[in-house]
């Protein structure tokens, strides 16, 4: 058994054949940009959501405290008061 490492040879490209794999290089490369950029949006939306889902929680907090029931709050199931009080402070 030798243990001499083997050499391989690794052929030389055509023209044709470095210009196919530049080209799938290059698609590969905006793909994964654009799975990026897909994540990064997708991220911000959801950031964006949750400060608006906290400024409505803030405002049912604020009507709760004062007793005060404006119209659009009182339609939405996840600010309605749960605890018996029926928006009167403590």
């Amino acid at each position: 058994m030798s243990l001499e490492p083997t050499i391989l040879s690794i052929p030389s490209l055509s023209e044709e054949e470095k210009k196919a794999r530049n080209k799938m290089s290059i698609i590969i490369g905006l793909i994964l940009s654009a799975v990026v950029v897909s994540f990064y949006v997708v991220t911000l939306i959801k950031l964006q959501g949750n400060v608006a889902q906290k400024l409505i929680l803030d405002k049912a907090a604020a009507v709760r405290q004062t007793g005060a029931i404006a119209p659009v709050l009182k339609s939405a199931p996840a600010l309605k008061n749960t605890d018996g009080n029926k928006g009167q402070t403590q």
